[in-house]
């Protein structure tokens, strides 16, 4: 599946944070990269680097703040669909 999808879909980031923000945020290891060597390296780097880990935490902080409050997609979607029913009774033509 990797394979394929390697060769069809050309993006750089695949993890979903590192796609959000635009940049490797987060270690991404794919495929034959997931190690636990490789996982335990790219850990260890984070906590024995206190500046790493701290640039690390505060990109993620402006991720989630960037994305909205909670429930903000519900609600930006209920009040499409309220506008939509009120327009479809004030214009009589059903939406």
């Amino acid at each position: 599946t990797h394979w394929l999808a390697d060769r069809l879909i050309k993006i750089p980031l695949v993890g979903l944070v590192n796609i959000v923000a635009g940049e490797e945020v987060v270690p991404e290891l794919i495929q034959h990269k997931v190690t636990a060597e490789n996982i335990s390296s790219e850990a260890l780097a984070i906590l024995r680097t206190p500046e790493k880990e701290q640039a690390m935490r505060e990109r993620l902080l402006k991720i989630r703040e960037s994305l909205g409050e909670p429930g903000v997609m519900k609600a930006v979607a209920k009040r499409i669909a309220d506008f939509m029913v009120e327009l479809s009774a004030n214009e009589k033509t059903p939406v």
